[in-house]
């Protein structure tokens, strides 16, 4: 950090760091719901196509599921959202919500310290990028609540089939 930045720009800049670190941190719980719903979705699909199960045939779904958790935890946040775009439980809303998400997620993990190279506002001025970040935080922390309801929906669904 820069010796000539005064305290109040270099607490200011604290500050957006922790705010982009918090958006880091919701883009990963996003994610992790995102690919726990996708890969429920498919033992409760299977359930709904059959009338009757053995319990080789669940072990088998059930390391299907795992496999496809798997898988997507590598994956980007877009191509995760491309998969729930398939899944019935998101309405084209919610589909809206998420793409705002990633798009959003993208310009602060991508875009923001990039673009201010030129203007230097993050040397200047970084409470400017106060309210933007809180914004995104916010919609952010809201998507997560909606999504970890989505997941709990299907775990009760689950617990009924059992």
């Amino acid at each position: 950090m820069k010796k000539n930045l005064s305290k109040k720009v270099t607490k200011q800049l604290k500050q957006v760091w922790r705010q982009v670190g918090f958006i880091v941190n919701l883009s990963q719980m996003i994610e992790y719901t995102l690919y726990n719903i996708l890969a429920l979705n498919e033992i409760l699909k299977e359930f709904e196509s059959r009338d009757s199960m053995f319990v080789f045939e669940y072990n088998e779904l059930v390391d299907k599921a795992n496999k496809i958790g798997k898988f997507l935890e590598n994956k980007s946040l877009g191509c995760i959202i491309s998969k729930v775009k398939e899944v019935n439980y998101f309405t084209v809303e919610a589909i809206g919500l998420l793409e705002d998400v990633l798009k959003k997620r993208n310009y602060v993990t991508h875009h923001l310290f990039r673009d201010d190279l030129k203007e230097k506002q993050l040397e200047k001025n970084p409470a400017i990028f106060f309210k933007e970040l809180e914004d995104i935080i916010s919609l952010m922390y809201s998507v997560n609540e909606e999504l970890n309801e989505i997941f709990n929906r299907q775990k009760e669904e689950m617990n009924s089939i059992d």
